[in-house]
């Protein structure tokens, strides 16, 4: 019996992890970034970053080139993606996005930005 709960732990940790796991898209260069409230179609902040391209990944076909952050108000992360994606946009800089859902009409949510060393 011990066996099993073992075995059913160990699959359900596996499952749950792949079942909410996001993508890293590839690199990006940043055509736009805002940051509004109370403005736009998706949450009351919204954090916008259009690309040179759409920012597809496994997670999300994306139909557009853009990646929308939307919580409730502004927060920590809002602010620190909005200022790595600023740096990045100023420095002339790629950007990979971690997509984690896809929005109505297959806009990624984005939950994460890193600068990939060029």
């Amino acid at each position: 019996m011990m066996k099993l709960q073992k075995t059913l732990l160990l699959g359900g940790l596996l499952l749950s992890s792949t079942v909410f796991a996001g993508a890293w898209t590839e690199p990006l260069t940043i055509e736009d970034v805002s940051l509004s409230y109370n403005e736009g179609t998706f949450g009351r902040v919204q954090l916008r970053a259009t690309f040179d391209e759409s920012p597809s990944t496994s997670v999300c076909v994306a139909t557009e080139k853009l990646a929308v952050y939307d919580p409730n108000d502004i927060n920590a992360y809002s602010q620190t993606w909005l200022s790595m994606l600023l740096t990045a946009q100023a420095q002339n800089q790629k950007v990979q996005i971690y997509v984690s859902a896809c929005k109505s009409n297959n806009i990624p949510v984005l939950n994460g930005v890193k600068i990939p060393i060029q």
